[in-house]
């Protein structure tokens, strides 16, 4: 059994040779991918191509601004190097009033690390929150790529924002977590205008 069928086989709660194993956001048939561009991976991404099912999770190019909205808000971009890192510090000219991050990344690392958050409170959601919405738009352009390297090795997850994460990323996650357990209908207000 490949694994494009056995997983979709479990998806449709049916019976399949084995349990199927997947590494979640390591997906060894994707040439987009940090990791399978990144030699210090090879053996490991070889290792998951021969031992494991397909996940995997493709991103769509789109025109999304913030706030899951195409909407074309005003930002002020400042990046700088210091030792082996980036810094980008970000300021969004939203209607209800400025509101800035900063992230760090470092080099030859596929993450990046949140120094400042966007909203450090419920007034700063707020001001997030008056972000217009505008429909984003979604470019499939690339599917054929991704679908020719998956096929039958696997499946294909679209991946895009929800509103919870979009949400509990906006705000350190402790104060995001505070927030939303003792200002409910704040936090639900949020998610649905998300």
């Amino acid at each position: 059994m490949h694994s494009r069928e056995r997983l979709l086989r479990v998806l449709d709660g049916k019976p399949v040779d084995r349990v199927p194993i997947s590494t979640y956001e390591l997906c060894g048939y994707n040439s987009s991918a940090f990791e399978n561009r990144e030699s210090s991976y090879k053996r490991l991404m070889d290792y998951i191509r021969e031992y494991t099912d397909c996940v995997c999770m493709w991103n769509p190019a789109s025109d999304e601004n913030i706030a899951l909205s195409a909407y074309p808000v005003g930002v002020s971009t400042d990046r700088y190097s210091k030792d082996n890192c980036s810094i980008v510090r970000e300021v969004f000219h939203t209607p209800k009033g400025d509101l800035s991050r900063t992230v760090k990344v470092f080099d030859n690392v596929h993450t990046y690390w949140t120094t400042e958050h966007l909203c450090k409170d419920i007034t700063d959601v707020d001001a997030y929150l008056s972000i217009p919405y505008k429909q984003v738009s979604y470019d499939y352009s690339d599917y054929e790529r991704i679908r020719s390297e998956v096929g039958e090795r696997g499946i294909i997850m679209i991946s895009v924002a929800d509103p919870v994460c979009t949400a509990m990323e906006i705000m350190e996650f402790g104060q995001a977590t505070v927030w939303a357990f003792t200002e409910m209908d704040h936090f639900k207000r949020t998610l649905e205008v998300l």
